[in-house]
C-alpha cells in the first residue's frame, strides 16, 4: 500500500471564484396571473439586471464558484468585489450592453481593473469575453484609440473582397476546396452589414 502525500490530494473545496458582470435586462418582465381569466402583469424594471442562466451553468460545470457583480454598483464597491475574486466573466448576451451607458462604464472600469492587475501588479487575473462583450471591448477601444473607421455608407451594399494575404491563411473561406475558394474570390460579391471597420494601415501599426 502506497502512502498518499499532500501533493496527491486534490482539495475540491478550493474552487476558483469567478465574478460575472450582470447585464441590463432585455425585453419585459411579467408576473404570472393568479387566474386564467386575468392577464399577466407587466413589472416596471427600468433598473433591473440579470445573469444568463446558461453561463452560470457553464461555469459551475467547470468547477467554478460564481458570484454576480451588479454593473450598477458604485466603482469602489465593484473593485472591492473584484479584489476577492480569481477572475471575471462577461457574458455579453444582451444586445442592450452595446448601447447602455452605465453598463459600458462598468465594462471599461472592469477592463481597467484587469489590465492593472495584469501589467502593474503582475497578478494572474483572467477575463473571459463572450458574445457581445467582445463588441463592447472594440467600442471601448475605439473611444480611446480612434482606430475604427466609419463605413456606414457601405452598409447593406455588395462589395468585392481584397484580402491582405493568401486566402488559405484565413478562416474567412474555411471549408471550401482550393478551386472553390479561387472561383469565389474572383467572382463573388459579399453583402456587408457592418458600420465600422479597421483599415489595413491600422492593423499594421496598432499594438
Amino acid at each position: 500500500m502506497t502512502k498518499t502525500t499532500d501533493f496527491d490530494v486534490i482539495d475540491h473545496s478550493r474552487r476558483p471564484v469567478i465574478g460575472v458582470l450582470t447585464e441590463p435586462l432585455r425585453g419585459e418582465l411579467y408576473t404570472k396571473a393568479n387566474s386564467r381569466f386575468k392577464e399577466d402583469e407587466l413589472i416596471e424594471t427600468p433598473t433591473a439586471s440579470y445573469v444568463p442562466k446558461a453561463h452560470v451553468q457553464f461555469l459551475e460545470q467547470a468547477g467554478v464558484r460564481v458570484v454576480p457583480i451588479d454593473y450598477r454598483l458604485p466603482l469602489e464597491e465593484r473593485r472591492n468585489l473584484l479584489d476577492q475574486l480569481n477572475g471575471v466573466y462577461l457574458p455579453g448576451d444582451s444586445h442592450v450592453t452595446v448601447t447602455d451607458e452605465a453598463y459600458k462604464t462598468a465594462f471599461v472600469q472592469t477592463l481597467a481593473y484587469v489590465e492593472n492587475a495584469t501589467f502593474e501588479n503582475k497578478e494572474h487575473f483572467p477575463m473571459f469575453l463572450m458574445g457581445n462583450s467582445l463588441h463592447t471591448l472594440v467600442r471601448a477601444r475605439q473611444a480611446s484609440g480612434h482606430n475604427l473607421a466609419d463605413m456606414t455608407s457601405l452598409r447593406f451594399s455588395n462589395s468585392r473582397i481584397e484580402m491582405l494575404g493568401n486566402p488559405n491563411e484565413y478562416y474567412f473561406l474555411n471549408g471550401l476546396e482550393r478551386e472553390d475558394k479561387q472561383a469565389l474570390f474572383n467572382t463573388a460579391m459579399f453583402f456587408n452589414m457592418q458600420v465600422s471597420g479597421v483599415k489595413p494601415h491600422d492593423i499594421e501599426t496598432d499594438k
